[in-house]
């Protein structure tokens, strides 16, 4: 009807430049609209539930009326509708808030799952990354490149390999034999990976956080398993704990409470414990030190080739956006993190940091104390002074705003230590930190840690009061449970020497009274 009424081919005739016949057009389909479907206002209290509707509030304004009045039959029936027209609109409404989220990304579902269940606060806005930081004056590239930049700035210190020092001679125009993958093998590889693991973009079950291609990632695993791992725990330092078989974490850390629980507790003597945190551990790698002790292991010349040409020539570059990419730029030092390989080379050049205190190394994660009795001597201060020596040496640079001194002691009387210093700079004293994941104070209770996993234990548990609730499908509940719940209680409770076999079974049984158990 609306638009019979307007002549709209001639209209635009009337007027003359482009611009001014696109603001007709505009006009003319916004009256339209106006006039076929015009705007109804509508009231919103933000104190309402987002699920309740027209229709729910009339039955609660009925029922309402029918209690005032006194009449029960009639109150006990629309009492009645309210309950049931309540549960299937909180039911319909966190469905549909979680329905399109199954085909995405698990970390986008992890987001609107917290959004819901008020574990962070919701932004109303997702602009990305260049469009935040246009205040700082640069176009979208120029920013990549800026933090492409700042990225390799700390490792322009280091030289790059300009030639791999295991290449085999060359004989008569012919070279040694070199390890070969053949296509069955590359086959049985592929055949053999788990396919319940998340899929990349190629759909092969690998991790898709992997930066390098699913071809490298099968020649690691050979090189790692046949060559690389053996030959590093021929010589592998027994206070290493991180990347080795039937080691974790938990030893590690049951390990140094059991020495410090032993030789404190009732004799007055203090633990004296020193936190180390190289800056960008894996990044700042020198790749010059590392062909020197990787010379020193039982490894073929083929393979230690192998390995050279693995870390010579890497690039790398920041992606803003989909279509807003910095230039590629050279990376002369580190091993790429989230590969087979990575964790084993960086074992190679921690393994002989050595001090005659008591250390333990995870991985980058590395602790050196000492116990310091009545009217001994303290001698950690050449013990810290001989790690940074070393660390020096192979190229590693301690962070020392993150380095802290845990004193761990049950007397009564405080002793007088002089500071730590580390580089020149002293050390910061922390009565509890972060050992491993799991918060450590000076007595060695674990009240932090078991209030902070309560803490965390909760939040999660209100999401799942939600979901039932709402009335959603058995299986989803459960599967929230199993995926985010279950494995925060079970992997960082197990820690505490009260835990048990029994409190896990409770804690799978009911969480909530299981938390509580556990906790208490």
């Amino acid at each position: 009807m609306y638009l019979e009424n307007v002549d709209v081919p001639r209209l635009p005739d009337t007027v003359e430049t482009c611009a001014e016949k696109v603001s007709l057009f505009e006009n003319i389909v916004k009256t339209g609209l106006d006039f076929i479907i015009p705007l109804r206002s509508k009231t919103i209290y933000r104190s309402e539930p987002p699920w309740l509707n027209d229709k729910l509030k009339n039955l609660i304004k009925r029922r309402q009326r029918a209690l005032a009045k006194g009449n029960m039959d009639p109150f006990r029936t629309l009492r009645n509708c309210v309950n049931r027209g309540r549960n299937i609109c909180r039911a319909k409404y966190y469905e549909a808030k979680v329905s399109h989220l199954r085909e995405c990304k698990p970390s986008v579902w992890w987001k609107e799952v917290k959004k819901l269940s008020s574990m962070s606060p919701a932004s109303e806005t997702r602009d990305d990354t260049s469009k935040l930081l246009q205040h700082l004056g640069f176009s979208p590239g120029d920013l990549a490149n800026y933090i492409n930049s700042a990225f390799l700035t700390p490792m322009q210190s280091f030289e790059p390999l300009t030639h791999n020092p295991f290449d085999p001679p060359q004989i008569n125009n012919e070279r040694h034999a070199v390890n070969t993958i053949s296509e069955f093998s590359t086959f049985m590889k592929l055949s053999a990976l788990n396919p319940s693991k998340p899929q990349g973009p190629d759909g092969i079950p690998l991790r898709p956080i992997s930066l390098t291609p699913i071809l490298s990632k099968l020649a690691e695993d050979r090189i790692v398993e046949k060559y690389v791992k053996p030959a590093v725990l021929q010589s592998i330092d027994p206070r290493q704990f991180g990347s080795i078989p039937k080691s974790s974490a938990s030893q590690a850390l049951v390990n140094m409470t059991h020495n410090w629980l032993v030789n404190t507790e009732g004799n007055g003597a203090t633990a004296r414990v020193v936190l180390l945190d190289f800056s960008k551990a894996f990044d700042l790698i020198d790749h010059s030190v590392l062909v020197q002790k990787l010379a020193t292991y039982d490894i073929p010349s083929q393979t230690k080739s192998w390995i050279v040409d693995f870390l010579m020539d890497r690039k790398q570059r920041v992606k803003l956006a989909q279509d807003c990419h910095s230039e590629w730029r050279s990376v002369p030092s580190g091993v790429p993190q989230e590969t087979k390989l990575g964790p084993w080379l960086f074992l190679i050049m921690i393994n002989d940091l050595d001090t005659p205190a008591d250390l333990w190394k995870y991985v980058d994660n590395t602790s050196c104390s000492e116990i310091v009795t009545k009217g001994s001597e303290n001698k950690l201060q050449e013990a810290v002074d001989d790690l940074s020596r070393q660390a020096s040496i192979d190229g590693f640079q301690p962070n020392e705003a993150k380095c802290k001194e845990l004193r761990i002691g049950f007397s009564s009387s405080n002793h007088d230590f002089e500071p730590q210093v580390l580089n020149g700079k002293t050390l910061e004293l922390v009565i509890s930190a972060k050992l491993l994941g799991v918060a450590t104070s000076h007595d060695l209770r674990w009240n932090m840690h078991t209030s902070e996993l309560s803490r965390k234990c909760s939040s999660r548990l209100y999401f799942l009061r939600q979901l039932k609730r709402s009335g959603v499908a058995p299986s989803e509940p459960v599967q929230f449970y199993v995926t985010c719940q279950a494995s925060l209680g079970i992997r960082k409770s197990c820690i505490p020497p009260f835990s048990t076999k029994l409190h896990q079974r409770r804690f799978q049984t009911d969480p909530k009274k299981g938390t509580q158990n556990h906790l208490s």
